[in-house]
């Protein structure tokens, strides 16, 4: 009596974990690749193809676990049909009241295979169990399908997810190698002017007074400043309406200076602008000059 209360127990148990696990189907059984990423800015988010990448690499952990707990479902199903057909047969062939059956058949924790005499009752009580175990048992193999198809969705959810990180990163590298191209360059040709300069200072040629001069100095600071403008845009720290506003206010501030600097002389009233000597022998700027000259 203690044997079957505690096997009904059991098969309660094991009914019970099996109908929630049918009743619920979570996002780690299904393939959810496609719904996290309908956007095609979704794909592009390498930030959250990582945080999926590592969400359904921890459901692949837990299905594996869950699969080894009914890795044995199948060979358990096959055997208490086994058992419930000979059950059958003997109840079928023989009419009495009691039977001679194997131990090994009565669901006793036992693999003894001796002929033991048992009532009918209690052989219909051990078809009963079986009748039960058995729709335990398929719910448990159902539920190890259901697992291996949940494997086989995160596999392929995670490979989708690694081969899009995987062509993101190769375009990254490309970006990240041009602009270390670029800002050699750049660095390269900031270098070649300091070097110009220092190489102008050291000599005693007119040109140094130039370029140690207002204009000079100008001239190096705006050029400095146009390459630090443009390497920021390279490198994506300014956005194009930034640069668009930065050089625009470079270029009106050169053109504006430009402009004061060719101003022309005004010509003084009253005679010519030289002031030279009159042909009539006196100097001066008009012809009161040159009268008084000739006196």
């Amino acid at each position: 009596m203690k044997k079957a209360i505690r096997l009904l127990t059991f098969l309660s148990f094991v009914i019970s974990v099996t109908g929630s696990f049918a009743q619920k189907k979570e996002s780690k059984y299904v393939s959810t690749f496609d719904e996290t990423f309908k956007d095609e800015n979704d794909k592009k988010n390498i930030q959250k193809l990582r945080d999926y990448l590592y969400t359904r690499d921890e459901d692949l952990k837990k299905l594996k676990v869950e699969q080894a707990k009914y890795s044995k479902a199948d060979s358990i199903l096959q055997s208490y049909q086994n058992k419930y057909i000979r059950l059958n047969n003997i109840i079928s062939e023989n009419g009495g009241t009691t039977l001679q059956v194997p131990q090994n058949l009565l669901n006793e924790i036992t693999d003894s295979k001796e002929v033991v005499v048992k009532n009918r009752t209690e052989v219909m009580r051990a078809i009963s169990y079986d009748s039960v175990a058995i729709e335990t048992s398929k719910g448990q193999v159902a539920a190890f399908n259901d697992i291996a198809k949940g494997i086989e969705n995160a596999e392929q959810d995670i490979n989708r997810c690694r081969s899009t990180l995987d062509s993101l990163l190769a375009i990254e590298l490309l970006e990240q190698t041009h602009k270390q191209k670029v800002s050699l360059y750049f660095i390269i040709l900031i270098g070649a002017l300091l070097a110009f300069f220092f190489l102008a200072f050291l000599s005693d040629r007119p040109i140094v007074m130039i370029l140690m001069g207002d204009y000079g100095l100008q001239f190096i600071t705006i050029f400095v400043l146009i390459i630090a403008v443009v390497l920021f845009g390279v490198l994506g720290i300014l956005q194009s309406s930034e640069l668009a506003a930065i050089l625009s206010g470079i270029s009106g501030y050169i053109l504006g200076k430009g402009r004061d600097g060719t101003a022309q002389p005004k010509i003084p009233p009253g005679g010519n602008a030289s002031g030279g000597r009159n042909p009539t022998g006196g100097t001066g700027g008009g012809n009161a000059g040159g009268v008084n000259g000739g006196v």
